[in-house]
């Protein structure tokens, strides 16, 4: 989480979960007074992933802790959060080609069939996308939570895995 420059949740409660440590990496991108002029300057080099703050976009049901700390929380029910995920899959691997599976022609109708009715108004899902697709290699998605817990929580995890292999994450040493 210390060398993302965007992170999206999905039901994550990571804050949570203090004897994982993910909160002191998570901490260490988000103070305002680190390097930079200020927060505006901060979240642009950070976007770059030239340091600087880190932005934080939270789709969850229910507020969390994880949630509170969000720079944009979106609330969308838990059962609808693989939807969400499949939706922002689609738009970057079928629609922007981009990725390693974007030339793969079974990956469009799975997706498809899963991001029918995400829950999100089609503008802040592409207000989302942009901002992942303009982060390739610097930015990390995470799935948890009760979502995590549900019959689609194992969906819901391997949307997400796709979504960091497809942005780059493994490459760019975020995990």
């Amino acid at each position: 989480l210390d060398k993302a420059a965007l992170i999206v949740g999905f039901g994550a409660e990571f804050m949570d979960r203090p004897g994982d440590g993910l909160e002191r990496d998570f901490a260490a991108r988000r103070s305002p007074d680190g390097p930079g002029t200020g927060l505006a300057a901060d979240a642009e080099a950070g976007s770059r992933g030239e340091g600087g703050m880190s932005r934080f976009v939270q789709f969850e049901g229910r507020l969390t802790l994880t949630g509170a700390n969000a720079d944009r929380r979106i609330r969308v029910r838990d059962s609808q959060l693989l939807g969400v995920a499949a939706a922002i899959a689609h738009e970057l691997i079928v629609v922007r080609k981009i990725g390693p599976l974007a030339a793969d022609a079974a990956v469009g109708p799975a997706l498809g069939s899963l991001a029918a009715s995400p829950g999100v108004d089609a503008p802040v899902l592409q207000a989302i996308v942009a901002e992942l697709a303009a982060a390739q290699g610097k930015a990390l998605l995470l799935a948890g939570g009760s979502a995590a817990a549900s019959a689609q929580g194992p969906a819901l995890e391997l949307v997400t895995l796709l979504l960091n292999i497809t942005l780059g994450a493994f490459d760019g040493g975020l995990f």
